[in-house]
């Protein structure tokens, strides 16, 4: 192992970076606010993918930069696409989004769910600890949603939804609006 080789070499890596940072961060300001959000399974992959083609542009003395910059420009722009199909395209969305999993339903947990979806009932708890309510009796259902999130939505706020997989019910995992309200944000 070579701990030191050249200047020419650090100097190369340097002003690769800076110029690969720049470039990353003017173009996810360009392409806008989703591709630095919350990740889902999609924004994830890019992310990733993304930091092996800055490793590849900083540290391989045999790919111009301007190649690697391109590599992220099409991972970046590859994204937006995505996203607006997504936004633009029902079937689009239907093939991009995994629909959420009810985890817990009114007073109850759904144990098929948690396991096909590995999660465990501590982490549920867990989700419903951080939102600040006392128990799961103060919880109509906690949904694993496509990003991974548990979102917890309070019995409160539950008056808005018909829960389709309460107990004694056979659905889809969904959970719908009532006609006329809104599902809560």
């Amino acid at each position: 192992m070579v701990f030191f080789s050249d200047w020419t070499g650090i100097g190369r890596v340097v002003v690769a970076a800076i110029l690969v940072y720049a470039f990353v961060v003017t173009f996810v300001r360009i392409v806008g606010k989703r591709a630095a959000s919350r990740m889902n399974n999609y924004d994830w992959i890019v992310t990733v993918a993304i930091g092996s083609v800055c490793g590849a542009a900083n540290m391989q003395r045999d790919l111009p930069l301007a190649e690697g910059l391109a590599g992220i420009a099409t991972l970046l722009v590859a994204q937006a696409l995505l996203t607006w199909l997504g936004s633009s395209f029902a079937i689009a969305r239907r093939l991009m989004h995994a629909p959420c999993t009810p985890l817990y339903v009114y007073g109850r947990f759904l144990d098929e769910n948690l396991h096909r979806e590995r999660v465990s009932r501590k982490e549920v708890e867990s989700a419903v600890r951080g939102t600040g309510l006392g128990s799961l009796e103060c919880v109509a259902a906690v949904m694993l949603e496509s990003s991974g999130k548990l979102a917890v939505i309070p019995i409160e706020s539950a008056s808005a939804l018909d829960l389709v997989d309460a107990p004694g019910h056979s659905g889809s995992g969904a959970i719908r609006p009532v006609a006329g309200r809104s599902e809560p944000s």
